[in-house]
């Protein structure tokens, strides 16, 4: 008897390398959080006004120097998978996790939108035993744990409805990335309602709503 498998669902991150200056960026991130700067996106608040629980804790608000040259080399990418116009960049942070520190488990949703989005993070350095990035699935009312360990200059991009988390950075230093959020247009909302074979990409991110 021969066996043929159908795809019910699924659910996909992409991982990427950025051709940038990844010391440089790297340098500038530890900057903003400890020279900060008035900047024009402000997409997070400054570490100081933040209770030292909330996970914003650990976020620092990028010079606006490091966020467009970010932005430019994530809409590449993006661009390169959708095609122009498709999503919209509407926020991008730092991300500083002092050593013998850890993440806890979240998710990037936007409560205000009703299509989920993407999200993304880009690593300027990777120190041996800096924790990674663990992502969480539900598989059959389970949870499925993927750990991945990306290298200096990857960028993953995934959906920002996706639970993760960082564990314990054990490098001895302060383990560096920076993270940003996707909200996708009405032009690929309307490619999406048309989409009855489910060929867009946006599904292997989102799995099939």
């Amino acid at each position: 008897m021969e066996l043929k498998f159908e795809l019910l669902n699924g659910l996909f991150f992409s991982k990427h390398n950025l051709d940038l200056d990844h010391s440089k960026i790297l340098q500038e991130v530890k900057d903003s959080r400890y020279k900060p700067k008035k900047t024009s996106h402000n997409s997070r608040p400054h570490f100081k006004d933040v209770w030292p629980g909330h996970v914003f804790y650990e976020d620092t608000n990028l010079y606006d120097e490091t966020y467009l040259t970010l932005k430019n080399a994530v809409t590449k990418v993006v661009d390169g998978i959708f095609g122009e116009d498709m999503l919209q960049q509407i926020e991008i942070w730092g991300h500083i996790i002092p050593h013998k520190d850890q993440t806890t488990v979240h998710a990037h949703r936007d409560v205000f939108n009703d299509a989920p989005g993407l999200s993304w993070a880009y690593y300027p350095h990777a120190p041996k035993k800096a924790g990674g990035i663990t992502f969480i699935s539900n598989v059959n009312g389970f949870d499925h744990k993927v750990p991945v360990y990306p290298k200096t200059g990857d960028l993953l991009i995934f959906s920002n409805t996706l639970l993760h988390y960082t564990p314990r950075n054990d490098s001895g230093e302060e383990r560096v990335s920076c993270s940003g959020n996707l909200k996708i247009t009405n032009k690929l909302k309307n490619i999406l309602y048309e989409d009855m074979e489910y060929k867009n990409p946006y599904w292997f991110y989102n799995g099939r709503c």
